[in-house]
């Protein structure tokens, strides 16, 4: 992680941990900016720690208000405290520096330190000296080879079965001229690193972060279009999940409007401060999108009829283009079809002119030839899964689990109409509430989407007031048509498209196809 020096105190940074805090990511900050107090006196920044069986533990990090006794200190040099002679406790006056942290006996006397039996004034004080310098020597060797290690695996490719896995810029090579071009950085300035702005959300697989590009150690200028960008980072144990979406992603042919733009990928080893062994994670890094995801839209926003038709019709043709097989073309190899497998709301993102983006790809299958999966897992979101995948079938095509992730759009659609103003703007919208949720809470278990969705077969009302005019009620129909109980009558995602872009640009195609 990019981490800045010697900013000046008066926007003194530190670090922020606290080991007790169970809130959300986003009252759990990673980094604070201190304030003045009202009498004009500035904050320090503190560490709190443990050392036990040599083993050190952060207890607390942040900003610190006396201050008096803390500045002009430009390195974290710690004691025990009195109150608890477990804790060790350090406080400085830079930008970050409560990063590094290590024990300094105090002078006072108080020290607890073990005594010697000789009571020799000498070489009580060169066991003080050995007490002080020998950790440190320590901790500095070990901190060189941290760097080095890092270093290394920074720079050296990654292979599995004998091919690079990745490159030095996280890009697959296959696609490094699309990827310049989504950076639309200067050739001769590749990405070395990223700086972790904002957590935005938290997932199974991980955490994504909003975070800004870094070349040459220099944040690229204001005036570069595309110095924020999104990294997903997936957990130690998810390196499965990682490798699965790099694989669609990196997929010739898989570049579309209204598929996710993908940056690169990166295998990372990560370390503490005090660098104890590293371990590994995994990022994709993606275009940012301020927006977030249609699912966190539809909760403070409301559609207009013509939005809610731009952002269908973009669904659509994102999912015919994952479904679809492209043959080699110029150069490029054959696109094979791809099912996704967890399609909801939140896996939409949203570009600022209301564009989709379909993302999260580390569930989607990729289908050569006409393979049939004997063994499929119930994976996925369970409010979203169609009848069949609950009631545990025993085998899936590709037609198949096509038709599954057409079950699942038409419940998104559903939840867009839920928050559609209608055609003439005179549609009270109802409050966001996700598929299912008036009939089985926020929080089902996949009996309760059985019971619901496969036994009583139930779906989410349709209101009266949706069908009044002749466009938003063909819109209602598709959503049925998805989600009907038979997967075999459900509508492709071209067909959706091809409606949706019908009624979208001829206001009277409902008519016409009366007549």
């Amino acid at each position: 992680m990019y981490v800045p020096s010697g900013t000046p105190n008066s926007e003194l940074r530190c670090l922020v941990y606290n080991e007790t805090c169970n809130k959300p990511e986003s009252a759990c900050p990673l980094r604070t900016t201190c304030p003045k107090d009202s009498d004009g006196k500035e904050h320090s920044c503190f560490t709190v720690w443990t050392n036990s069986s040599n083993q050190i533990v952060v207890k607390l990090q942040g900003c610190f208000d006396k201050s008096n006794e803390c500045l002009d200190k430009h390195r974290c040099f710690g004691q025990r405290t009195r109150a608890n002679q477990s804790l060790y406790f350090c406080c400085c006056s830079d930008s970050w520096c409560n990063a590094n942290y290590t024990y300094l006996p105090p002078e006072d006397g108080t020290s607890t330190l073990p005594s010697t039996d000789t009571g020799d004034l000498h070489t009580r004080s060169l066991l003080i000296g050995a007490y002080i310098m020998v950790p440190t020597l320590i901790f500095v060797i070990a901190a060189f080879l941290c760097l080095k290690w890092i270093h290394y695996r920074k720079n050296a490719p990654s292979y599995r079965n004998g091919h690079p896995l990745i490159n030095h810029h996280g890009d697959s090579d296959e696609h490094e001229s699309f990827n310049k071009s989504l950076i639309h950085l200067d050739t001769k300035v590749q990405p070395r690193s990223y700086e972790l702005l904002e957590l935005k959300s938290r997932g199974r697989f991980g955490t994504v972060w909003k975070a800004r590009v870094i070349c040459d150690n220099n944040i690229i200028s204001d005036d570069s279009v595309e110095k924020i960008v999104a990294v997903k980072k997936f957990a130690s144990n998810e390196s499965g999940s990682w490798l699965n979406e790099k694989q669609v992603f990196t997929l010739p042919q898989l570049q579309h409007e209204n598929i996710l733009p993908y940056i690169g990928c990166e295998e990372k080893l990560t370390t503490s401060p005090i660098c104890h062994p590293p371990f590994p994670e995994y990022w994709i890094i993606t275009e940012y999108h301020e927006l977030g995801s249609l699912g966190d839209y539809l909760k403070t926003n409301t559609l207009k009829f013509d939005q809610l038709l731009k952002i269908a019709e973009g669904i659509a043709r994102g999912l015919t283009h994952l479904h679809e097989e492209l043959p080699a073309n110029k150069g490029l190899k054959r696109k094979p079809p791809i099912a996704h497998r967890d399609f909801k709301p939140r896996n939409v993102l949203l570009r600022s002119d209301l564009t989709p983006r379909i993302a999260d790809f580390g569930l989607s299958l990729i289908f050569e030839n006409d393979q049939v999966l004997k063994k499929l897992g119930q994976v996925g979101t369970c409010r979203y899964m169609a009848p069949e995948v609950l009631e545990g079938a025993i085998s899936f095509s590709c037609d198949s689990l096509k038709r599954i992730d057409m079950y699942a759009c038409g419940l998104v659609l559903w939840e867009m109409l839920s928050r559609c103003i209608g055609e003439d703007g005179d549609i009270e919208p109802q409050n966001y509430l996700q598929a299912f949720e008036e009939e089985v809470g926020q929080n089902p278990s996949y009996e309760d989407m059985q019971e619901i969705s496969c036994q009583q077969k139930k779906r989410p009302i349709i209101r009266k007031e949706w069908l009044k005019g002749q466009r938003m009620k063909m819109i209602c129909d598709t959503v049925e048509e998805c989600w009907d109980q038979d997967a075999e009558a459900r509508p492709s995602a071209s067909c959706i498209m091809e409606r949706v872009s019908n009624i979208r640009r001829t206001p009277d195609f409902p008519m016409i196809m009366s007549s």
